[in-house]
């Protein structure tokens, strides 16, 4: 049996991914990766940015690990994550803050460092008028699982003809201040999709939050059925809802559109 172009292109990648996470280090080795580590890396990688600043009688130079709560010190753990808050400049003179490209061009090599490491650069926000840069990691192996017979996507109505006719495909996601290396995110019970959809309504006022994303206010939800998803499909815990199964997983594979259940509206789940 040959391999189609993008079936090929796949299984490299998957097979480039597996041997990215053996590597992978635990939370404890990976904060202390951090702290060894980090700072002198984005100084040699970018030595031209960021400014140096005098606080509290302590000198900060660019890239050094600062608190981003005063409760934490500049690198901990918090449940499945890791936070770290990096110096930038000087949040009090406008002048003397990275500009939004420089700071780009960071997260962007941040991210192949963590990931080399085995860590997804889950979440990032520029704080205290561009003084700092605060960072949350998120594993990027989870547990694999099994699934019920059921599993639940939710995406804007606009997509559903693209739905319909070629499933839905693992994406990238480096929007805003999320980041994602390739999946597909599901829900394996009604009432964690429920929640996630209120839960992120009520954090806008009332209005879906995918509705913020796209030209269509209009959210669905999309049954999956994984049995129809072929042998080699594998499902895993998403990170972002902790290390027990919590009814939220991703997979890495394609739900080619003969597992596509049924499409309703997010109201009627």
């Amino acid at each position: 049996m040959r391999l189609s172009e993008v079936a090929l292109r796949r299984l490299v990648r998957e097979t480039l991914r597996a041997v990215e996470w053996s590597n992978e280090l635990s939370k404890s080795e990976m904060a202390a990766e951090i702290e060894r580590a980090l700072p002198d890396f984005l100084r040699g990688q970018f030595p031209g940015v960021g400014f140096e600043v005098s606080r509290a009688g302590r000198v900060l130079r660019p890239f050094d690990l600062v608190r981003v709560f005063a409760i934490h010190p500049p690198v901990f753990i918090s449940g499945n994550s890791i936070i770290l808050g990096l110096h930038l400049g000087d949040g009090f003179d406008k002048q003397r803050v990275p500009s939004s490209d420089e700071v780009a061009g960071v997260i962007n090599r941040l991210e192949s460092w963590f990931e080399d490491r085995g860590w997804n650069l889950w979440m990032n926000s520029v704080e205290s008028r561009g003084e700092r840069l605060r960072i949350e990691l998120l594993p990027l192996k989870s547990a694999e699982v099994e699934v019920p017979h059921v599993l639940y996507h939710i995406t804007d109505a606009v997509n559903v003809p693209s739905i319909r006719a070629g499933g839905l495909a693992p994406r990238l996601s480096k929007s805003g201040d999320r980041r994602y290396s390739e999946r597909v995110h599901l829900f394996t019970r009604r009432d964690v999709a429920r929640a996630q959809i209120v839960q992120n309504a009520e954090a806008h006022g009332g209005e879906l939050w995918y509705a913020k994303m796209t030209a269509s206010p209009d959210v669905v939800v999309v049954e999956v059925d994984p049995s129809r998803m072929g042998e080699g499909a594998k499902f895993y815990l998403d990170p972002e809802f902790g290390e027990r199964d919590e009814g939220a997983v991703y997979t890495t594979s394609l739900i080619p559109p003969s597992a596509i259940g049924a499409i309703y509206p997010a109201s009627e789940l």
